[in-house]
């Protein structure tokens, strides 16, 4: 059964469809930046970034991180 789903795989469609996924990726996330008003991905900084929660509401992601250090420090230190 194995030697059949193996068969299957041909990688030069599968190296297309990553090549395409990638260049998707990375025009998502031009767009990102540029909405962030920054001209390249690595200037984004935390407080760029918002979660949004189950409940609709979002939340700077620096806070959540924040809050999470401090949460697993108070642990480490017990």
């Amino acid at each position: 059964m194995w030697g059949v789903f193996f068969h299957s795989l041909v990688p030069e469609e599968k190296s297309q469809r990553v090549a395409s996924y990638i260049s998707n990726f990375r025009s998502e996330v031009d767009v990102i930046t540029h909405s962030c008003g920054v001209l390249e991905p690595r200037q984004l900084q935390r407080m760029d970034v918002r979660i949004r929660q189950a409940n609709g509401r979002s939340l700077p992601q620096k806070g959540m991180l924040d809050e999470t250090q401090q949460g697993e420090n108070v642990q480490d230190n017990t």
